[in-house]
């Protein structure tokens, strides 16, 4: 019998010696011994698979070369030449790393989530460095990726200060908002299935208000879905219908729809047929028998509605001051997002009206990313008018859910771009828990969202507008020591003198309130008609006002 052939064929253990020899010289430590471990676990998957990750080895041993000279931690130079080694897209590498769109949608911590987008990004930033590689993506999207990555990475890194956390922070805002605009250039009936095509999808949703009726999770259908605002899909803007109904308050039937008028809270603007919330009754008689029970909580939320009528008109004067740091150009609106462009040149009139195509549009372009001032520049305001009416004020920073309009903020100052949405950022909403233990949400910057009532049920209002809460924090009394604004000189630097201004117009706007006849408990004891009349009294005073500031402040 013949002995059998020789196998002339090259064994996995020879493929591995040559490449060895080839990655040998590498600085990085353990950078050859991974690439080798890499092609020797193809190997043991099938020897097809592993001549072809050999092959691959051997076509990016020059970027690898470029790899080990870079100053970039080696958990990432490992991680590109793997991925390298096994052929895969870069572009296809950074969304298949990137949290699945259920995952980031429970993320209830941006510190987490800003975690899952690091080593991704500076994944893709490193390897868009390469002059060498291979296998350069072929997605037709792959440039704008890339420069919107590299842009985000820079920010990302070591979370040792306060100082580095936000700034880390601030490179997740640009990556979302950069990838969210990516997201709307596609056409929203685009089909795909691809890592890519799921996250851009998902990110579209979210940019455009979350709403529940177009959630990518579950399909949902209108009797059976428990998050939707009462008043339908058509309108996201009102938590209510305008036609409240319940049990009566005093013997408990179903479906009773009459009102107690005093402390009935409708919309900003509109008669009692568009109601926000009301105590309900089956008759005048039931009202009548439930009177003494009612009255004490009747007059806390009569004093809080009108309370939260004056904290609007002081607080929508105030942010024309406040918009005045961000001079925007120009507002347009494109898939139910309003976009305010700043060029950097500054604005004439302290209000976005000049530039809106409608009252509405406006004030969603000025009160969008302003949640945060209620406690802070213009909480002089809040002391004045809410805390009072309250036994507790709580914050709560969430995702929201449902928002009828988004806005985005678009900053091109010569080189430097950045864009931010509303939807992409936590909102902050008081939750006032009156003397009776009633609770409502009080939400004066509502309207960047398209919501048109700023004080709502909070129960309801955390039903239909909370995705998730961040956290919770307690108003702490004003520190008595502090000097008002007017008291102290006006900065020369511009940041700080916009914000010595906002406090200045906040506590001015306080002193016209409390310069009405008679004081804030007069003004809220009024008739309805007296009411509405002194409102806007006020409202033409503080405008006054405010005009004037503005002009002394050019």
């Amino acid at each position: 019998m013949d002995p059998p052939e020789p196998d002339t064929h090259p064994r996995p253990e020879h493929f591995l010696a040559m490449l060895d020899r080839q990655f040998g010289n590498l600085k990085t430590p353990d950078l050859a011994n991974k690439i080798l471990s890499y092609v020797g676990k193809a190997f043991e998957s099938h020897l097809q698979e592993g001549t072809g990750a050999f092959l691959n080895a051997t076509r990016c041993l020059s970027a690898v070369q470029e790899l080990d000279e870079m100053a970039i931690a080696d958990e990432v130079k490992n991680k590109i030449a793997a991925f390298m080694v096994y052929g895969l897209d870069p572009i296809e590498v950074f969304f298949g790393m990137l949290p699945a769109p259920k995952l980031h949608d429970e993320c209830k911590n941006y510190s987490e989530l800003a975690g899952w987008y690091r080593l991704p990004a500076w994944i893709l930033a490193a390897r868009s460095r390469l002059d060498r590689d291979p296998f350069r993506s072929s997605d037709p999207d792959a440039p704008i990726i890339v420069d919107i990555v590299v842009k985000s990475a820079e920010k990302m890194g070591t979370r040792g200060t306060p100082v580095e956390e936000q700034m880390e922070l601030e490179g997740v805002a640009d990556l979302e908002a950069g990838l969210a605009r990516l997201a709307l250039s596609h056409p929203q009936e685009e089909v795909g299935d691809t890592q890519k095509h799921k996250f851009l999808s998902y990110l579209r949703w979210v940019v455009q208000g979350r709403k529940t009726v177009d959630s990518p999770f579950a399909s949902q259908s209108p009797g059976k879905d428990t998050t939707l605002c009462s008043g339908g899909y058509e309108n996201l803007s009102t938590l209510s219908n305008g036609q409240v109904s319940g049990p009566c308050t005093n013997c408990g039937s179903q479906d009773a729809a009459h009102q107690c008028k005093l402390c009935l809270i409708t919309l900003d603007g509109y008669a009692s047929e568009k109601i926000v919330s009301a105590t309900t009754y089956c008759n005048e008689s039931c009202r009548n028998a439930h009177f003494e029970a009612h009255k004490g909580a009747c007059r806390e939320i009569r004093k809080l509605a009108r309370s939260a009528v004056l904290f609007k008109e002081a607080f929508y004067r105030y942010i024309q001051i406040a918009s005045g740091i961000m001079p925007f150009s120009a507002i347009k609106q494109e898939q139910g997002i309003i976009f305010k462009q700043c060029t950097g040149t500054s604005n004439t009139v302290p209000s976005l009206r000049h530039l809106a195509d409608s009252q509405s549009q406006a004030d969603a372009a000025m009160t969008s990313f302003t949640c945060g001032d209620i406690i802070a520049w213009a909480r002089p305001i809040l002391e004045f008018l809410i805390q009072p009416c309250c036994t507790s004020v709580g914050f709560v920073n969430f995702s929201v859910k449902n928002a009828d309009i988004a806005v985005a903020n678009d900053f091109q100052i010569g080189p430097s771009h950045h864009l931010r949405y509303n939807t992409l950022r936590l909102h902050l909403a008081a939750r006032l828990t009156l003397p009776s233990g009633a609770q409502y949400a009080f939400d004066p910057s509502a309207a960047q969202f398209g919501w048109k009532d700023c004080l709502a049920p909070w129960a309801e209002y955390a039903r239909c507008r909370i995705h998730h809460i961040e956290n919770v924090t307690v108003l702490d009394p004003l520190d008595g020591t502090r000097v008002p604004a007017k008291d102290r000189v006006k900065p020369s630097d511009i940041i700080r003198r916009f914000d010595w201004a906002k406090e200045y117009v906040a506590e001015e706007l306080v002193s016209i309130l409390r310069a009405r006849k008679g004081g804030l408990r007069a003004l809220l004891k009024l008739s309805d008609g007296q009411f509405e009349t002194a409102r806007r009294d006020l409202a033409d005073a503080m405008e006054d006002f405010v005009r004037d500031f503005a002009k002394s402040l050019k």
